[in-house]
């Protein structure tokens, strides 16, 4: 914090408010470094608490929308549901999600309260389907924060393509090699929609929040200089997983899109070296998320 503090005193009336807003957030860190066990815990002053909300949600499985650049077409999308659905006759739900951090997840549609795309179950997972109808791989563009969700559907994927039953949908003659296609995962408030399929309920939980994260200081960005030689762009997204004490927690931080590998590392370390001020939620600062978009453009 120290580089911080010293820049802010060398820009009149606004540095003095930077520096009062960060010398606040050291002493927010200090707290939450001396009282949370750990920055998935809440840290509170004496009397607060913070406020949770949880309930019983559906989960359902969609057509992701694109692939990298490439924006899936209404024929690519039935093709997708075809796979979720055969994925879904083999799933047989977890008797727990397992041990999923309670977070602020500020972003998402909340009709009602409820939590909507909540992190234990939104996922992106993509099948690299052979052109004979068999499974080349799979994994995942972001898990569920739920590994046991993961492990039960990444069995059902394994076991669709053991049983045949990824075969029997035409693919376009247009098509050769192999054909990628993204399954999303995510909870819904109300019945699902005509693209939907319902795969389970799930017992979800999250604080309510009375401000959402922000950044203090956002970490060094770079443009890598093999992509900046071919005239490479990028368009991506990182999803950090904010802890109580204003730093993003590395194991949790997930990429959601990245069209070029080029740029993995820089997304990845501007994130990990950026300053929150963390969620608060009943006076308490608590862990969240925070959504980041990287737009990598050259000049023409």
């Amino acid at each position: 914090m120290p580089p911080l503090m010293r820049r802010a005193r060398t820009g009149g009336l606004a540095s003095l408010f930077t520096t009062l807003v960060a010398t606040l957030v050291t002493s927010t860190l200090v707290a939450a470094q001396r009282v949370a066990p750990s920055p998935l815990a809440p840290v509170c002053p004496d009397g607060a608490q913070p406020v949770v909300l949880e309930g019983d949600y559906p989960v359902v499985m969609r057509a992701g929308t694109h692939w990298n650049r490439h924006e899936y077409s209404t024929e690519e999308r039935t093709r997708v549901l075809f796979h979720a659905d055969a994925i879904r006759q083999h799933f047989t739900p977890p008797p727990t999600l397992g041990n999923v951090p309670v977070l602020a997840e500020s972003w998402v549609r909340a009709w009602g309260g409820a939590p909507s795309l909540h992190s234990a179950v939104s996922a992106k997972l993509v099948l690299v389907m052979k052109a004979d109808g068999h499974l080349r791989t799979t994994f995942w563009q972001m898990a569920p924060f739920s590994s046991a969700l993961s492990d039960a559907l990444t069995a059902a994927v394994r076991a669709a393509d053991k049983a045949g039953d990824f075969e029997g949908i035409m693919r376009p003659a247009t098509t050769r090699g192999d054909d990628t296609l993204v399954v999303q995962l995510r909870s819904i408030t109300a019945v699902p929609e005509a693209e939907e399929l319902p795969l389970m309920r799930a017992r979800l939980s999250r604080y309510v929040v009375d401000s959402p994260p922000s950044v203090i200081k956002a970490g060094g960005l770079y443009y890598p200089d093999g992509a900046a030689y071919f005239n490479i762009e990028n368009r991506g997204e990182v999803i950090a997983l904010v802890g109580s004490d204003g730093r993003a927690i590395r194991s949790g931080t997930q990429v959601s899109r990245i069209e070029w590998r080029d740029f993995l590392s820089t997304m990845t370390r501007a994130v990990e070296t950026t300053v929150y001020a963390p969620a608060r939620s009943g006076g308490c600062a608590v862990p969240s998320l925070f959504r980041h978009s990287f737009d990598f453009t050259l000049q023409r």
